[in-house]
């Protein structure tokens, strides 16, 4: 019945809709009230962006949407954890990289993996995957794209370091 624009620099980012108001409370009153709402939603939008790019410095290797060695291992001992109470499967891809191939593969990586998966790397240098709620089988549809993408990557055990132990493939 009613809809607002949540807005930003003139883009609209989402339309908030309301479709169960009776046609006699379709007012004024309301049309602000949906307003001050769209209004709310902006700025707690904005807050939130600012507040993930803030720590996207902290989180991320510079130039990259890898994790840092500190922000992965945390993600993994989550995860891991996770997996060993029976709440969730995930599977950690791994291969070889320097510094000098880290932004070209991982840019490779993530254009092959979903939103839900994270990049990051340990001490070792390597470039990890985690590949959440996904299984064995899950695993291997993903490594199987990854080599038609040219990318070699190999299924590996949770490391021990941080109180993660055993494997989750």
């Amino acid at each position: 019945m009613m809809a607002g624009g949540v807005y930003r620099d003139d883009r609209i980012l989402m339309v908030v809709m309301v479709w169960t108001l009776p046609w006699e409370m379709m007012t004024l009153g309301e049309a602000d009230r949906l307003a001050v709402i769209c209004g709310l939603i902006r700025d707690a939008v904005y807050r939130a962006d600012r507040y993930l790019a803030a720590l996207e410095s902290r989180r991320f290797i510079s130039g990259t949407r890898v994790l840092k060695k500190e922000a992965f291992s945390d993600l993994l001992e989550v995860h891991h954890e996770a997996y060993l109470h029976g709440l969730t499967e995930a599977t950690l891809l791994s291969m070889p990289v320097n510094t000098d191939t880290l932004y070209s593969r991982s840019e490779a990586v993530r254009h092959v993996l979903r939103n839900t998966d994270y990049i990051g790397t340990l001490e070792d240098g390597s470039l990890l995957v985690l590949l959440t709620n996904t299984n064995a089988a899950g695993a291997s549809v993903v490594l199987r794209r990854l080599s038609e993408a040219g990318i070699a990557m190999r299924a590996v055990p949770f490391p021990e370091e941080g109180g993660t132990g055993g494997s989750a493939s």
